[in-house]
């Protein structure tokens, strides 16, 4: 079952493992975290609009307002965009890990079939009480 190449056979099944368990869910919290945090910039910059203030302050509570409008809006396509990415490949990870391993059990083992076809091929030959009639 494990050929000369087992440390690609772990580290295909590996990476498996660890995109489905441990990597996603981590990938996942660190970008909705990005979001909750510009979601409370945007939050924190319109407070301060409704407040007013002087006019330089206002101005910047509104560039400070569309930033982190700007900044939520793209860490939340980051998000779904990740989250669809990992939907897929952790699944696809596991297809190619399970069909290899699959192949690898199934495969046929030339250096052990070819001398037992021609080990057989003797005997039949042997035994046939003419060459002729071999063929």
């Amino acid at each position: 079952l494990l050929h000369n190449d087992s440390l690609r056979l772990a580290l295909e099944g590996g990476s498996a493992l660890a995109l489905t368990y441990p990597g996603a869910p981590l990938v996942l919290r660190h970008i909705a975290h990005q979001v909750m945090l510009y979601a409370a910039k945007q939050q924190l910059a319109q407070e301060a609009l409704k407040a007013g203030g002087r006019a330089a302050a206002q101005i910047q509570s509104y560039f400070a307002a569309q930033l982190a409008r700007r900044g939520l809006a793209v860490n939340a396509a980051r998000y779904a965009a990740t989250r669809s990415v990992l939907g897929l490949m952790g699944p696809a990870l596991w297809v190619w890990f399970l069909a290899d391993l699959g192949w690898r059990a199934i495969a046929t083992n030339h250096s052990r079939t070819i001398p037992a076809l021609f080990l057989l091929a003797q005997i039949r030959l042997t035994r046939v009480e003419s060459p002729a009639r071999a063929f």
